[in-house]
């Protein structure tokens, strides 16, 4: 399957379920992402500089600005929208628990002013959707 293809079925299906009401889709844990209940952010299975990567290959092909900054432990792409919003996507290394041999990355969106929750809706599943590819 092409990517301009798998990418417009992911905002299809994006647009359908918040027409539908993503919140109830959301909690159910659907496109794989597992919501850390305690803080909002969002775990995907890969390395920090796999989904880094991923992650900013995916905005660039939402139409996104994106610009990658490492602080530390943290890789920071900032953002910025069609209509003038700025977001930073932030991932950290997810600590790895028991005998998992997976590693997983912790992602989460901070806006600079008002949030856009179907923004933020729409990166997340494109991010995880690269990640499992």
């Amino acid at each position: 399957m092409a990517k301009h293809t798998r990418g417009a079925i992911c905002i299809i299906g994006v647009g359908l379920l918040v027409f539908v009401g993503c919140k109830s889709f959301d909690s159910a844990g659907l496109f794989f992402l597992q919501k850390d209940s305690g803080t909002g952010d969002r775990v995907v299975v890969g390395s920090l500089d796999a989904v880094a990567e991923s992650a900013k290959s995916s905005l660039t092909q939402l139409g996104f600005a994106a610009v990658t900054d490492r602080q530390g432990e943290a890789v920071r792409i900032n953002c910025k929208t069609a209509n003038g919003s700025r977001f930073t996507l932030v991932l950290t290394r997810e600590p790895k628990q028991g005998d998992s041999a997976q590693e997983k990355t912790r992602v989460r969106i901070e806006w600079d002013g008002k949030s856009d929750d179907q923004t933020s809706l729409q990166v997340l599943s494109q991010v995880e959707a690269m990640t499992r590819k």
